[in-house]
């Protein structure tokens, strides 16, 4: 056995686990077997053992169906306990994970916004494996039992000898039971808990350090990787090559049986009762064994959610510099192979960004338009070369520096369950008496919006914010973007942000964008598909065959995009 595989029942539970499911399931498949042949003689009506009319064919139909049953529970009883292992290992890490958060509660180096979003759709899988996994295995292993009971009631008809094996069936099936219950309430109550601490992290916690957390989740995270999947990613990979083996192996019996089966049929040696005997017993374990390669198919899935991690672990490079933030600085990008984990995303990157200037970021879907945005503001570290922050290298800027001047708004960021005020003022750094309403008009914020965001869309949302989930998209990305207004940042990144404001909408909010640019001379970034939205851009950076060429004419980009987008689509 490999040696990867060993550890996996080395411990005396496992051993002892494996020893009785192996032991019940062998024993109650020889007997079903048995049950089949007295059946059949039952119904052809012959009652002696040593009668020709069933020996005669019958030896090599028994041995490939003893094989069959033998295999297929053999098979069924390993990757159960398997599976049980796995699972129990990623609940424990999975709980573990949603309850970091009383190891982070009292330090301040809880990130100010979204934890980084290159975590969240990882994370989110590990979770998603846990809700898919946890439930259906344990459903699985009662059904399995549940079905090995019923061919025991099947095979008693021979003897009383198999009662034991019947209190031990009960007996496991009373231990995963309950243990199943116990598990998935504490899962909910966590969830619960922790999504209770979050609210609390993004509502008290606003004068800290946006990327210091993330750095810390990363290498938490990764120390827990062996606790969570304790097979390394080659050997799951081998496991599951051997369940595909294994399925294949036990169809080509299935279907020699069931030929040899129907031959003997029409010879008159098996009678029908047999047949439907072996079809039934076949189709209901054939479920609990779909299942479990669908199960197989999950940990696939998980298994790159982990190598991301890994990956981003043993690449993700933490600022050690300590260098502040310059004045108003102008931003140049040299850079070149700026990857996303091993995925080249662009070649070349040459750009320029100067203080009052808002730059536009163009390309279709997949592209690498956010990628390249998060290696500005020092959310991406795999490119060759540098970014200059005026003469400052931006890996000499401190990440409380960073965090300090620089607002990245993504399309999937969330807003608060609190009032719309609330939400707007968010962690600004200004004094939370100040009017926030004030404030915006003081950024140019049109009357009639004001009045709309302050009366009609505040009381649709509540002082609690319970209704905050259920504002139009556009409604949402306003707020996302007056919320990065009132940060006061030097540089603002919106990623998609004005991709569902309808026109009238859209025109106010270029204004404001523009009027703000113009007035602060800070720096802002525009990515957006849709070459409509970038018009009042002052300069337009395509992203097109893996490079980022410079458009002095917005025209001349939203030619060129064209061609691209119906080369995609063709």
């Amino acid at each position: 056995m490999p040696k990867i595989l060993k550890s996996e029942i080395a411990s005396s539970r496992g051993k002892l686990t494996l020893g009785l499911v192996l032991l019940i399931s062998l024993a109650l498949s020889a007997s079903a077997v048995y049950a089949e042949v007295f059946v059949q003689r039952m119904i052809n009506g012959v009652t002696d053992p040593g009668s020709a009319n069933v020996l005669h064919n019958f030896y090599i139909y028994l041995a490939l169906g003893l094989i069959l049953l033998a295999g297929r529970t053999v098979f069924s009883a390993f990757s159960y306990v398997v599976f049980l292992k796995m699972t129990h290992r990623v609940r424990k890490g999975y709980l573990n994970l949603i309850s970091f958060g009383d190891e982070i509660r009292d330090s301040e180096s809880f990130q100010t916004g979204d934890l980084n979003d290159r975590l969240t759709k990882d994370i989110d899988q590990c979770q998603l494996f846990c809700q898919q996994t946890l439930i259906p295995v344990w459903s699985d292993v009662i059904q399995v039992i549940t079905i090995i009971c019923v061919l025991f009631f099947q095979s008693v008809l021979i003897g009383a000898a198999f009662t034991g094996y019947l209190l031990l069936s009960i007996v496991v099936l009373r231990h995963i039971n309950t243990s199943g219950n116990d598990v998935i309430p504490r899962l909910r109550k966590r969830e619960a808990k922790t999504a209770d601490f979050l609210q609390d992290v993004f509502e008290n916690n606003n004068d800290v350090a946006p990327m210091q957390a993330s750095n810390r989740v990363i290498a938490w995270f990764n120390k827990q990787y062996d606790k969570l999947l304790p097979l390394e990613l080659h050997a799951q990979s081998f496991i599951y090559r051997s369940w595909i083996a294994a399925l294949v192996l036990i169809a080509f019996l299935e279907v020699t049986s069931l030929a040899l089966g129907g031959y003997s049929f029409l010879r008159g040696v098996i009678g029908l009762g047999t047949v439907y005997m072996m079809i039934d017993y076949a189709t209901r374990i054939q479920a609990p064994l779909e299942s479990m390669q669908f199960h197989a198919n999950n940990v696939q899935y998980l298994k790159g959610a982990f190598a991301n991690l890994a990956e981003l672990e043993r690449k993700f490079v933490v600022q050690s510099g300590n260098s502040p933030y310059p004045t108003k600085p102008t931003i140049r990008l040299h850079i070149s192979n700026l990857r996303n984990f091993d995925h080249q995303v662009l070649k070349k990157v040459d750009m320029a960004i100067a203080p009052g200037q808002i730059i536009g970021l163009s390309g279709v879907s997949g592209s690498g338009k956010s990628t390249l945005a998060k290696a500005i503001v020092g959310l991406q570290h795999q490119y060759e070369r540098q970014i200059d922050y005026s003469k400052t290298p931006i890996s000499k800027i401190s990440t409380s520096e960073m965090g300090a001047n620089v607002a990245y708004v993504s399309v999937d960021q969330s807003l608060f369950h609190v009032s719309i005020e609330k939400n707007l003022q968010g962690f600004s750094a200004n004094d939370a008496t100040q009017n926030v309403w004030q404030r915006l008009e003081q950024l140019g914020v049109s009357k009639a919006r004001l009045d709309y965001l302050r009366t009609t869309l505040s009381a649709q949302v509540g002082e609690d914010g319970a209704n905050i989930d259920k504002l139009a998209d556009g409604d949402r990305q306003l707020l996302l973007i007056l919320r990065a207004l009132l940060l006061e940042k030097d540089l603002i990144v919106l990623d998609e942000t004005l991709s569902s404001l309808d026109t009238a909408r859209f025109a106010e909010v270029s204004r404001l964008l523009r009027h703000y640019v113009d007035t602060f001379k800070v720096k802002m970034i525009l990515i957006s598909h849709k070459t409509n939205r970038l018009h009042f851009a002052d300069h337009v950076y395509g992203i097109t065959k893996g490079e980022c060429v410079y458009f002095s004419k917005l025209a001349d980009w939203a030619s060129t995009y064209e061609d691209e987008q119906n080369v995609k689509n063709s």
